[in-house]
């Protein structure tokens, strides 16, 4: 308040609807420092018209992964798009047809209905080094929510990025598609109680909003 006076609500419920994973989450790798490329987070990421021809590292298959590793495509860069885990390839209407037909039907019959879906559609991914997970995409969704980002990257020297594997490749730019992290312990003073977070929940804060 202008004057600086204080007032007091009491509430039994806080309700925070003001956007509250808003702060852009870039992990911390050994010599990312010494790259001396372009990184950035996906929310900057404009157009793939300044990335023609380059060598482009998106790290996260989330939403803004895919879509960003997608529209580099006509510009003719050389993109690798990098996360560990074993994922799910549906549609956007294979999703919300599961989500529909999950009201009424078991989970592990939508299960079986999407997979089988996306295996009709994409075929077998496998020979691209896609590979499905035991789990469901829906059981998944409704254990681990957003699939988070496994970072399999174990340096950075220069352009040259080294790989868990042992590989290495020489990058001209790096997008982050690594979602966001919470911003309310910045301005919500309350008791610590409140705002504690356990390791599972600081991991899901930190998403590809699929992201």
């Amino acid at each position: 308040m202008q004057s600086g006076d204080m007032e007091v609500y009491v509430a039994e419920f806080l309700v925070i609807a003001s956007g509250e994973n808003s702060a852009k989450y870039i992990p911390e790798l050994p010599g990312l420092d010494t790259f001396n490329g372009e990184i950035i987070h996906s929310n900057e990421y404009k157009s793939g018209a300044k990335y023609e021809n380059n060598e482009v590292l998106v790290v996260g298959c989330g939403n803004s992964g895919i879509e960003i590793s997608y529209d580099l495509s006509p510009f003719r860069a050389q993109t690798s798009i990098f996360i560990r885990n074993l994922f799910h390839v549906v549609s956007k209407e294979m999703e919300r047809l599961g989500m529909i037909v999950s009201k009424y039907l078991p989970v592990f019959v939508v299960h079986i209905m999407v997979v089988l879906m996306s295996i009709i559609v994409y075929g077998d991914l496998s020979k691209y080094g896609i590979c499905r997970p035991k789990q469901g995409p829906f059981y998944l969704k409704a254990t681990a929510g957003r699939a988070t980002v496994v970072l399999g990257i174990s340096s950075i020297n220069g352009k040259r990025v080294f790989f868990e594997d042992g590989a290495e490749r020489e990058f001209d730019a790096i997008v982050f598609a690594t979602g966001y992290r919470s911003i309310a312990n910045n301005w919500l003073k309350a008791d610590q109680s409140l705002l504690q977070r356990t390791s599972a929940q600081e991991s899901a804060a930190a998403r590809i909003g699929f992201e």
